[in-house]
């Protein structure tokens, strides 16, 4: 489970939102669905691709992750905790080193990071042993703007590599959360996501995937959209080869 959050300086309104009891509420749904995912991995990047390493630190500092790595695991006995660590994005996300995205339209593109960070050359340096060959990858990807590629790149380029990272659509599951049009919402402002919209209808058009308007709100009911959808990913679930 990778989650990928668009920190930059527009989406202050609704990070505060979703601070606390929607946030908090994931690690909880993924340890409820299904009677309990009893194995899972949870990673949490910013929508800045350079680099594309998983948060290891927050605003207080390093989440010191049971793992010993950059992601969190299901079995940890400080889940929470870890994860209300990473959450609270800062720019130093990986080790404590700052990013380089300049704060514009780099700093919002998290679908793409996502995509970056489980290919190489992250998936075999400072986030290896984050994808698994025997486990379905996840990915919520959130922005109140629109999926801004640095370089640029399509919709279908940034599905690939997800898709690449397992092998096949069927084990990738992608919940795209972003505008459907340009509104004011529950969480503040946003801005229409078309092309966050297009990679999660490549997804969706396979059973695996959903795109949750941020103005309608109630992010809950998205999680628990995506959660079920994983459900059925892990039911059908076959390793590539």
């Amino acid at each position: 489970m990778l989650i990928a959050i668009d920190n930059s300086s527009s989406m202050t309104e609704e990070i505060e939102a979703l601070a606390g009891p929607v946030f908090d509420s994931f690690p909880q749904a993924l340890l409820d669905v299904n009677n309990g995912l009893d194995d899972f991995q949870l990673g949490v990047i910013d929508a800045c691709n350079a680099p594309p390493f998983l948060h290891d630190t927050g605003v207080p500092g390093a989440c010191g992750y049971s793992t010993g790595k950059n992601f969190m695991s299901s079995t940890s006995p400080a889940l929470l905790t870890e994860y209300q660590c990473a959450t609270q994005l800062t720019t130093a996300g990986f080790g404590g080193q700052q990013d380089d995205c300049s704060g514009d339209n780099d700093d919002e593109q998290p679908a793409n990071t996502a995509a970056d960070a489980v290919s190489p050359p992250a998936v075999t340096m400072e986030n290896a042993g984050f994808v698994r060959d025997d486990a379905v990858l996840c990915v919520v990807a959130l922005t109140d703007e629109d999926e801004q590629p640095t370089p640029q790149q399509t919709a279908q380029q940034i599905a690939d590599k997800l898709i690449a990272a397992k092998g096949t659509i069927d084990n990738v599951v992608f919940l795209g959360i972003g505008g459907d049009s340009e509104c004011e919402g529950p969480y503040g402002g946003a801005e229409e996501a078309a092309l966050m919209r297009e990679v999660a209808e490549i997804f969706a058009a396979a059973n695996r995937g959903v795109f949750w308007d941020l103005c309608q709100g109630d992010l809950e009911a998205a999680f628990q959209s995506a959660l079920e959808t994983v459900d059925s990913a892990c039911s059908d679930f076959e390793p590539v080869g």
